[in-house]
């Protein structure tokens, strides 16, 4: 269930979203699913959260900030 209603949402989501805002901004989302997984999964979990994996998150963070960031 979480897989087939959480494909749905996500994208029902991702279209809508491409109706307000550009392609590019909204395409990012495949960079930021797995850092926000990978919190969630420490938040809900209780997993293990690494120092590499916060650096890796951080990155991909701050590599989404900068295509979408304005000029």
């Amino acid at each position: 269930y979480l897989a087939v209603f959480g494909t749905v949402v996500a994208f029902l989501g991702y279209y809508w979203l491409l109706k307000r805002a550009k392609a590019i901004t909204v395409s990012q989302i495949a960079f930021i699913t797995p850092a926000i997984a990978l919190i969630l999964g420490y938040f809900l979990k209780s997993e293990i959260f690494t120092i590499l994996m916060a650096f890796g998150a951080v990155m991909i963070l701050a590599g989404v900030f900068l295509v979408i960031r304005q000029r």
